[in-house]
């Protein structure tokens, strides 16, 4: 089945030291400061295809989210809604494993060079069939360098 897509992501990073106190804590006045935040919006056609009790989005990462080339496939289990995979292949690939409370140590591998990430995700919001959308909350840090909070949400609709 063809669908819209709709992208938002907003990023914000954390120094080390406020890092822990931005994971755990509820979302607050007093919450911990971050060092930058930035946002954006992304859209895409892409397919919504079901294979037994698999849910897969696949789309193409367009030019503006600097993975242009590359196609990304979001999937889950039905039976298990806020365990959501993503696996990107082409330019960039990666395959990244959100499920909440947990870390999840995955490669991103570049055209310049792989990186290692470890993601920890604080929020999995699956509301595609009542709702239209998922929304994953979650924290990637690089070699111990500044931690990024991530909020990444898809609303889907059917063409």
């Amino acid at each position: 089945m063809r669908c819209k897509i709709k992208l938002t992501t907003t990023q914000e990073e954390y120094i080390p030291e406020q890092l822990v106190k931005a994971m755990f804590e509820e979302e607050s006045d007093n919450s911990a400061p971050s060092t930058q935040c930035d946002s954006f919006e992304v859209y895409a056609e892409g397919e919504i295809l079901r294979q037994d009790n698999k849910i897969i989005i696949r789309y193409e990462e367009s030019e503006a989210s600097g993975l242009g080339g590359s196609v990304a496939e979001l999937s889950f289990d039905k039976s298990e809604p806020k365990s959501i995979t993503i696996t990107r292949t082409g330019g960039v690939s990666v395959i990244m494993c959100f499920k909440e409370g947990s870390r999840h140590t995955c490669v991103y591998n570049t055209e310049v060079m792989p990186l290692e990430l470890c993601i920890f995700t604080k929020k999995v919001d699956n509301r595609l069939f009542d709702m239209k959308y998922i929304e994953i909350v979650y924290f990637i840090e690089i070699g111990g360098s500044l931690a990024q909070k991530t909020v990444m949400k898809l609303e889907i609709n059917t063409l």
